[in-house]
């Protein structure tokens, strides 16, 4: 089921000049002000019968997690992921105001380029503030409208754009769409990828076989490349951004829902 426009968990206040982009030649930018401290790793909206590593981590040898406009975090081998599912809204006004959910692949030693990495993927390696490979879904205003957006980075990101679909906006808020996103882990004959999905209503008629119906919005191929060594890690946040420096006003997020699902260890 999908949750109330009216149930807010937790809010997200974004402050002006944050986002989250790589564009060459030099563009590598992961910012803004979070809503508790970086070093903090939080097991929480979690699915698991027990606790993973993100409260087992070894906090000698993990550096602390970039400071990023994130809330609500938590931390597992990239292995153990399987799906992340996020609803927000908020009122969009500035071109880039954006707010979803980040999914940031890091070393767990700190070392951030993998032997196997492209030369392209080496000359932009992040810096200690950012990570090197991530991924970003939600909602981006541009061209006036909010838009469903989601953006890969492998070496550089990518940047895919599409109306929400219909019927996703709260009764008097067109401009605030009420959004439920869906990343989760998926196999096929040629391996295993990131599928990101907008999840919506059922339409009627299907006599109560289906709540919900996932809409494909994108493929991340290379998200699970890495996974067969431990040493990289996934972490999964709610997040918000307002990239205008033009401007003195934040952005707020009501977040309704933030559920994350690992594989449980021994």
């Amino acid at each position: 089921m999908l949750p109330s426009l009216l149930t807010t968990l937790f809010t997200i206040t974004a402050q002006p000049g944050t986002d989250i982009w790589r564009k060459p030649p030099s563009t590598d930018v992961f910012n803004g002000k979070s809503k508790r401290k970086t070093t903090q790793i939080m097991n929480i909206h979690t699915n698991n019968p027990k606790p993973l590593l993100s409260s087992q981590a070894n906090t000698n040898t993990q550096p602390s997690l970039p400071p990023a406009p994130t809330s609500h975090a938590q931390t597992n081998p990239l292995s153990a992921f399987r799906s992340a599912r996020v609803s927000f809204t908020g009122t969009w006004t500035h071109r880039y105001d954006q707010a979803g959910m980040a999914l940031s692949l890091h070393r767990s030693t700190g070392t951030n380029c993998s032997s196997s990495s492209s030369s392209a993927s080496s000359s932009a390696s992040a810096g200690p503030s950012t990570p090197p490979k991530w991924v970003k879904t939600g909602i981006e205003y541009y061209q006036d409208q909010p838009r469903l957006s989601t953006v890969t980075c492998d070496a550089w990101a990518d940047w895919s754009v599409a109306l929400p679909a219909a019927g996703t906006a709260g009764p008097g808020q067109a401009d605030r769409p009420v959004v439920t996103l869906l990343a989760r882990r998926e196999a096929d004959e040629l391996g295993t990828s990131l599928w990101v999905y907008q999840v919506v209503p059922a339409a009627a008629g299907n006599q109560g076989e289906e709540e919900v119906l996932l809409l494909p919005m994108r493929e991340c191929a290379w998200a699970f490349a890495y996974e067969d060594d431990e040493d990289w890690m996934l972490t999964v946040a709610a997040y918000a951004a307002r990239p205008d420096k033009n401007t003195t006003e934040t952005l707020e997020v009501a977040f309704q829902e933030l559920n994350v699902e690992w594989a449980v260890t021994k």
